[in-house]
């Protein structure tokens, strides 16, 4: 019989309460729109959770906080990203000039507190905290 991991549960439950209560503080109204806003945290917890040690002994890490750093900001930056060429294209399809991409993108500043990927890094970022090494 296999033993029970009562700290990653103990982590897991931490994961799920700071995640859940930030997108019912923060967006009250999408909580139940989408299913992403509960299932991200689940899977940023558990992929870190799980995959941080094979990442850190991969690229060579000697601790796990720089781990968590480098996912923090290759996170929101991989997010801004996403969002501007996604913007773009729509720019470009609907033959738009291109300061209206910047004036959404500069104008809409809690686009990012809104999304359901916040919490995905939030839980990730917990995730690699919780890890073994």
């Amino acid at each position: 019989m296999k033993k029970i991991n009562y700290n990653m549960l103990i982590w897991f439950i931490i994961t799920l309460v700071v995640s859940y209560l930030l997108v019912y503080l923060i967006t009250p109204g999408d909580f139940f729109k989408s299913p992403m806003y509960m299932l991200l945290p689940i899977v940023g917890f558990f992929g870190m959770y799980y995959f941080s040690e094979y990442v850190l002994k991969y690229m060579a890490l000697k601790n796990k906080y720089h781990l968590l750093i480098m996912f923090v900001v290759v996170g929101i930056v991989s997010y801004f990203l996403a969002i501007f060429f996604f913007y773009w294209n729509i720019i470009n399809l609907n033959n738009l000039p291109m300061k209206e991409l910047f004036k959404f993108l500069f104008n809409n500043y809690d686009l990012f507190f809104k999304s359901a990927f916040l919490e995905f890094i939030i839980s990730g970022a917990i995730g690699i905290i919780a890890s073994k090494k």
